[in-house]
């Protein structure tokens, strides 16, 4: 029982995570575009700092939110 809780909980967490990457993905792809403009231009240390930290954090955003789903639906499965 204590299984199927810590799953729901878990879906939970992963419904709120992809519901806040969906409000903000326009700032997703800015960041993408940010990288790439890292990679084409010489920016100042400051922007690419800036720009490498937000990227780290959409990286971990999605990740978070992968494993909660993955480790959620394994929890509320039936066992046989």
């Amino acid at each position: 029982m204590l299984k199927k809780i810590s799953g729901f909980v878990f879906i939970a967490l992963a419904i709120i995570l992809s519901f806040s990457f969906v409000q903000r993905f326009n700032e997703f792809t800015r960041s993408i575009l940010g990288v790439l403009q890292i990679a084409r231009d010489n920016p100042e240390t400051y922007k690419a700092g800036y720009t490498i930290g937000v990227m780290t954090y959409w990286l971990i955003h999605i990740g978070l939110t992968t494993v909660f789903w993955i480790f959620g639906l394994r929890r509320i499965k039936r066992q046989k």
